[in-house]
């Protein structure tokens, strides 16, 4: 597999505070090449590293997805040390993570790390901030394909799994390009509701507020159907879009 290289070159501080020049660490980070798809939900615009450890307060580094060389200086290096890592697409979501622990960081060494980047899906629409109507209610999701994925309600009574009716599916089917899955739950009352998207695979997940309005009583548009000639059209009826 590809990979992407980012080498991080960390610099050892003494116990007073003063630094050491002779004592400094390398840290050569190996990432999984991830998938990327043509929008602003499936590109990774932006990486954040987070370096922690209980013996020193937790440092962040913040670079950008095109970076594959970063030097980084005044960390101090030791044993135990945790990884977090996350990437960001350009609409802020996190879309991939990775974490590895109990890493020692040794001194005048270059440390070799690989760090595997799951998938973590994300909501593209609707947003948080916004209310709909249940009878235009459908999701959006990004991930990478082939993972499963399935979207849930959570109340007081627990994670409930929603069904896409559409689909007459409980899991979201992914774009081979662009990554992308539609979902159209069954009619829900209007109220507020917290919904998660997850991933079976690897149980990352993310999540979204949303207020839904009661569409059934909105007025409906006339539905007209014509026949061969205006004889035969007749009134339908009322659909409620």
């Amino acid at each position: 597999m590809k990979r992407i290289f980012l080498f991080f070159l960390l610099c050892l501080f003494s116990s007073c505070g003063t630094l050491e020049e002779t004592s400094s660490a390398s840290l050569n980070l190996q990432v999984n090449k991830i998938f990327s798809a043509p929008h602003s939900y499936g590109t990774a615009s932006h990486y954040k590293l987070i370096l922690s450890a209980d013996d020193l307060e937790e440092t962040h580094f913040n670079f950008t997805g095109e970076s594959e060389t970063l030097l980084l200086q005044n960390v101090a290096f030791g044993k135990n040390r945790k990884l977090f890592l996350q990437a960001f697409n350009k609409k802020e979501q996190v879309i991939y993570e990775a974490v590895k622990e109990n890493i020692n960081i040794e001194a005048e060494k270059r440390n070799v790390i690989e760090l595997l980047l799951e998938s973590v899906p994300v909501f593209t629409n609707p947003s948080s901030s916004r209310a709909v109507y249940n009878t235009h209610l459908q999701f959006q999701v990004f991930s990478k394909p082939g993972e499963e994925v399935v979207i849930e309600k959570i109340d007081e009574d627990g994670e409930q799994l929603l069904l896409d009716v559409s689909q007459s599916s409980l899991l979201l089917q992914f774009s081979a390009n662009t990554g992308l899955a539609t979902f159209s739950p069954e009619l829900l009352p209007a109220g507020k509701y917290h919904f998660q998207v997850r991933n079976v695979n690897n149980g990352k997940k993310s999540s979204l507020v949303l207020t839904i309005l009661n569409g059934t009583r909105t007025q409906g548009a006339a539905f007209i159907t014509t026949g061969f000639s205006t004889k035969h059209t007749q009134r339908m009826g009322k659909v409620t879009w």
